[in-house]
């Protein structure tokens, strides 16, 4: 009866004890590199960061480190720092055109705070892809420059040779092809392809045999 007893008393304790524990509060250190300074404050965990203003500049996020931070919640003490992006600075813009030609009206600087459109370049017997910020064409390409960026960048132009693509041949079955559906494709590359419309029934996909065997495209 008294070990029983005991075991009642240990597991009331227990719930008592636990019920008194404090919640775990992480501090937020906020350096807003401006007038504002820097701030701490105690939470739980979950935050929402401010979007501050600073006269002349672009605010880009918060960054921890060279990182931007986009989470809403910490599980640890942080320092945050304001990322700002200063406007109305000019750099240069250099062009590796692989071959290509550029148009007469290229733009060689852009302006620190506002999106440019970059040049289309031609060469012969190729398609120009995009833009890319790295000779190994790593990342998206770009048509054009964002509005966050700042510094002298180099642009490499993608292309590829027109001899390298395949046509695409399309039975519709008196069916209707939008004029966006791509009518070629250079093998190992992936295309989305667009339905085909026809009154009354309803578009299951492409096939490559009369049949419908197989996969479908």
């Amino acid at each position: 009866m008294k070990k029983i007893l005991s075991i009642i008393l240990i597991s009331i304790l227990s719930l008592f004890l636990i019920s008194c524990k404090e919640e775990v509060l992480y501090t937020l250190t906020l350096d807003y590199q401006n007038d504002l300074g820097v701030v701490s404050i105690e939470t739980e965990g979950d935050i929402q960061l401010p979007i501050p203003e600073k006269e002349g500049y672009k605010f880009l996020g918060w960054m921890n480190g060279d990182i931007l931070f986009e989470e809403n919640k910490i599980k640890e003490d942080v320092t945050l720092y304001a990322g700002w992006l200063k406007l109305g600075e000019k750099f240069n813009i250099y062009y590796d055109l692989k071959g290509g030609s550029m148009p007469s009206d290229a733009p060689y600087k852009y302006e620190t705070g506002v999106k440019l459109m970059l040049p289309i370049p031609t060469k012969d017997h190729h398609e120009f892809l995009g833009w890319y910020l790295d000779d190994k064409y790593i990342g998206n390409a770009l048509f054009e420059l964002p509005d966050n960026i700042s510094g002298s960048k180099t642009l490499y132009a993608k292309w590829v040779d027109i001899a390298e693509y395949k046509s695409i041949t399309y039975y519709t079955d008196e069916g209707v092809l939008p004029d966006n559906a791509i009518t070629k494709y250079i093998p190992g590359r992936t295309y989305e392809l667009t339905a085909a419309e026809k009154e009354g029934y309803f578009f299951r996909g492409w096939y490559n045999n009369r049949q419908f065997k197989g996969n479908k495209y």
